[in-house]
C-alpha cells in the first residue's frame, strides 16, 4: 500500500489551494485526488470576483490577504491568474448608511482601502449605474475578478513542481476509520494509507463525508447566471467595474468578450446531494426557469440587454440571441440562513485528522484563494440591502 502524509479530495479552487500550500509548507507526501479535471465543479462556474468588502473583521482580513495574493501573483504562486483590477461598486440605500459606515470603518482598520461616493462620483465611474441622491456607494478601487481556470491550473502545476502527485479521473471511494482516527484513502487505483484527509469537495462534500461515516454540515445552494452581449448602442467598457447591488442580491462584471455576467445571490438550498459535474442540469424550461427570469427581469429597462429565450423543447437548453444562461452550485455550511445573523457557520471543520473545507464566504463568492493553513475563522452572515442598478440611457 502507498502512503502519503495527506490526501486532499476536490480539484477545484479550495482542492488545488489547499494541497498547494500544503506542499509548500513542506508537510510531506501530498495526493490531491480529482474525480473529473481540475476545475470541472463548481469552480468551473464561479463568477470569480475578488473582493474586501466583509462585515466581519476576521473575514475582511482574509479577504484583503487572499486580495493581495491575487496583485503578486506570479511571486506568491506563479503562473497566471487572470486577475483583473476593475474596481468594485457596492449600492446600497439610505437605510443603509450607518451599517455602510460601520463596516467601511472596520474595513479601513484592517487596510483596506475603500471610500464613499456620491452618484456624481458614481456616474463618472458608470454612467449606466442609477443610485438615488440619497443612496449610499462604497467603492473599492482595487477589487477585481480573475479566471478560476487559471488559478486552479496554477495551483495544481506548483503542486506537481514542489513534488505533490495529482490524480486526474480518480474518484476516492472509501475513507477507513479505525480508533476513531483516519487510516486510509480508497480509490479506484489503490488504497493510500494517510493520517490527514481534507474534503474540499463544495457542494458534494456530504457524499464525501459519508465515506467516513460522517453527516457533514454542508448543504447544496444553486444560483442563476446570465451572460449578456450588450448591443453596439451599449457602450460597456471591458474595464467597467464590478457592480453589487446588494438589497435586490444580484451582481454584474465585465467577461471575456465583451460580455456582460449577471449573476444573483438568492441561495436555492437543494436536497440530497446535488448531480456530479458530468450528469446534465435540468434544462432551464423546468424549475429553474422562472429564477433566470427573476434575474433577467432586472435589466428589462434595457431592452439591448434582454436575452431571448425563444422555444426550449424538452430535454433542449433554451435558445438565447443575444445571452447565455446558466446555474452554479456551491456549498454553505447547513445553518447558515439567509435571513438572520444569529446563526454562525464554520468553514473549516477539523476532527481526528480529517479536514471540512468549503467556500462559505457570502454572498454568492467563494472562499479567499490560496490563505488555507494562515488562519482559521469563524462566518457571520448578515442581511444588506441595496437599490435597483439600471436605469434607461
Amino acid at each position: 500500500m502507498e502512503t502519503a502524509d495527506a490526501v486532499v479530495v476536490g480539484g477545484g479552487v479550495m482542492g488545488t489551494s489547499i494541497a498547494f500550500n500544503l506542499a509548500r509548507r513542506r508537510f510531506g507526501r501530498v495526493i490531491l485526488l480529482e474525480q473529473n479535471t481540475i476545475c470541472s465543479g463548481t469552480s468551473a462556474k464561479s463568477s470569480a470576483v475578488v473582493r474586501t468588502h466583509y462585515t466581519t473583521p476576521t473575514t475582511a482580513a482574509i479577504a484583503l490577504l487572499a486580495r493581495r495574493i491575487f496583485e503578486h501573483w506570479n511571486d506568491e504562486v506563479g503562473g497566471e491568474s487572470g486577475f483583473i483590477k476593475v474596481g468594485m461598486l457596492f449600492i446600497l440605500p439610505a437605510a443603509q448608511r450607518a451599517h455602510a459606515e460601520h463596516t467601511l470603518a472596520m474595513n479601513r482598520g484592517v487596510g483596506i482601502e475603500a471610500n464613499l461616493l456620491d452618484p456624481s462620483e458614481t456616474r463618472e465611474l458608470s454612467p449606466h449605474v442609477q443610485v438615488p441622491e440619497d443612496g449610499v456607494v462604497v467603492w473599492e478601487p482595487h477589487s477585481g475578478y480573475g479566471s478560476p481556470h487559471d488559478v486552479a491550473g496554477s495551483f495544481a502545476r506548483r503542486l506537481t513542481e514542489l513534488g505533490g502527485d495529482l490524480r486526474q479521473s480518480t474518484a476516492a471511494t472509501g475513507i477507513t476509520i479505525n480508533g476513531g482516527r483516519v487510516r486510509a484513502v480508497r480509490t479506484p487505483r489503490g488504497e493510500i494509507a494517510t493520517a490527514h484527509v481534507v474534503i474540499a469537495s463544495g457542494p458534494w462534500a456530504n457524499r464525501v463525508g459519508r465515506l467516513a461515516g460522517l453527516d457533514l454540515p454542508v448543504v447544496a445552494s444553486r444560483e442563476s447566471i446570465v451572460t449578456l452581449r450588450p448591443g453596439p448602442s451599449f457602450a460597456f467598457h471591458p474595464r467597467h467595474p464590478v457592480v453589487a447591488d446588494l438589497v435586490n442580491e444580484i451582481y454584474l462584471r465585465p467577461e471575456t468578450g465583451n460580455l456582460i455576467l449577471l449573476g444573483n445571490t438568492q441561495d436555492a438550498v437543494t436536497s440530497g446531494d446535488p448531480p456530479g459535474p458530468a450528469i446534465k442540469q435540468p434544462d432551464a424550461g423546468g424549475s429553474r426557469r422562472g429564477d433566470h427570469r427573476r434575474l433577467v427581469g432586472h435589466v428589462r429597462g434595457e431592452p439591448r440587454l434582454e436575452p431571448d429565450y425563444g422555444e426550449c423543447g424538452r430535454g433542449r437548453r433554451p435558445s438565447l440571441r443575444r445571452g447565455v444562461l446558466r446555474s452554479r452550485l456551491q456549498a454553505i455550511p447547513r445553518r447558515w440562513r439567509p435571513h438572520g445573523g444569529a446563526d454562525r457557520g464554520r468553514s473549516c471543520a477539523h476532527d481526528r485528522h480529517l479536514t471540512l473545507s468549503v467556500g462559505a464566504l457570502r454572498r454568492g463568492k467563494a472562499a479567499p484563494t490560496g490563505v488555507h493553513g494562515r488562519r482559521r475563522h469563524r462566518l457571520t452572515a448578515r442581511d444588506q440591502a441595496s437599490t435597483e442598478i439600471f436605469q434607461n440611457t
